[in-house]
């Protein structure tokens, strides 16, 4: 069992409700850390952040861990945050991209909307004259 603080999402901080409360966190530690949740690494990551290299050797025997796991953990917890950024540009780029193109094929389907608009028309005048008119034999 891992126990941490959590900061509480109201902004009331009374005596009655404070600011970080405790929370239980129960390791799975029947699983491979490997297969842990990223909360449960990240809780981790918390946890060790103020512990001496002896005491984190200690707790890593006491958990099964190494200490390189950790210290992994913990920079793919802060390279989280750049990651998510590099994302966020990237897809405002890509949808940017796309609303372009999807400008340019709704124009597209415009004016091939209007070319048959005006091509039946054309076919619809032709037939009303052919029947008012008859059939035009210079034409052939």
């Amino acid at each position: 069992m891992l126990l941490i603080l959590a900061e509480t999402k109201s902004g009331d901080t009374t005596a009655a409700c404070p600011p970080f409360r405790l929370i239980e966190l129960h390791l799975r530690v029947e699983s491979r850390p490997d297969n842990w949740s990223s909360e449960e690494k990240f809780c981790i990551v918390l946890e060790t952040a103020p512990m001496t290299e002896a005491e984190l050797s200690e707790y890593c025997r006491k958990h099964g861990l190494y200490p390189e796991q950790i210290e992994a953990w913990k920079v793919a917890c802060m390279s989280a945050n750049a990651e998510s950024d590099e994302q966020s540009k990237r897809s405002q780029k890509t949808s940017k991209a796309e609303k372009k193109r999807i400008k340019k094929l709704e124009t597209e389907l415009r004016r091939k909307e209007k070319a048959l608009a005006e091509t039946a028309a054309l076919l619809t005048l032709s037939k009303k004259a052919e029947a008012i008119w008859g059939h035009n034999d210079e034409d052939e």
